[in-house]
This record gives structure tokens, C-alpha cells and sequence, in this order.
């Protein structure tokens, strides 16, 4: 093979790598990945205009000695799903929540990790950082 030809092709395989790991962006961050699994509080898809039924919220607040996440999907206004993971437990201060919002045709496209310590209950998370 000339060896033009051999730079060309690397470029393309190159090129083609760098795609692929710009993709990889998208995957769940590795703290959602390695989170400890927890008692599950229900995994609800919500229609546009609902709200998250209070008993699902009442079971993440009656867990945060022992630990439980409850996981929602919610459509953006395109109607492109939103999932949020919502975690509550006795290594976690106040509610702890992980937005997968890589299907958001029309927003981030990414994960996001909060942490909010001034949650009142999971329904109130307050002030949230991104962690």
C-alpha cells in the first residue's frame, strides 16, 4: 500500500475514533454507573401535565435511613423522555438525583448529577448543585 494512501486511511480510522468518543459523552456518567443499588420506590412514566404521585414520593422520604430510588420519566414539551433517578439513603445527605436527558432532541443531550442537602422531603429537593 503507498503510503498516502496508508495516512488517508489512518486519518479515517482517526476521525472515526474521535466520533465515537465524542459519542461517549452521552453514556451514563460512572456515579451512576457504580451508584449501590437500593430498594426501589416504583418506576412511573409520566404523560405530559402529570405530577409524580405523592405515595412515591412519601416511600423515597419514609427510606432515607435505609436507602431507595425511585426512577420517572417525564416527556419534554416535544415529548422527547426525560428520566430522572431520584435517590435517597443514609450515605446520601438530603436527595440525590441523576437526569438522563440524552434523548432531549431539543436540549442538553447529556446527564446531569445533582445533590441537593437541604431537601425537606424528595418532593422539596431545595437548592440543588450539580455534583
Amino acid at each position: 500500500m503507498r503510503r498516502t494512501m496508508r495516512v488517508a486511511v489512518l486519518v479515517q480510522v482517526a476521525s472515526g475514533l474521535l466520533v465515537v468518543a465524542g459519542c461517549a459523552t452521552t453514556g451514563a456518567p460512572a456515579a451512576f454507573v457504580d451508584r449501590a443499588p437500593l430498594v426501589s420506590c416504583g418506576d412511573v412514566q409520566l404523560d405530559q401535565g402529570e405530577s409524580v404521585p405523592d405515595d412515591l414520593y412519601r416511600c423515597l422520604d419514609d427510606a432515607a435511613a435505609t436507602g431507595a430510588e425511585l426512577v420517572v420519566t417525564m416527556p419534554t414539551t416535544e415529548g422527547d423522555p426525560i428520566v430522572h433517578y431520584y435517590r435517597v439513603g443514609p450515605q446520601i445527605d438530603g436527595v440525590e438525583l441523576f437526569v438522563d436527558a440524552t434523548r432531549d432532541a431539543f436540549g442538553s443531550r447529556r446527564w446531569v448529577h445533582l445533590l441537593c442537602p437541604e431537601a425537606t422531603s424528595a418532593s422539596a429537593p431545595g437548592e440543588c448543585q450539580e455534583a
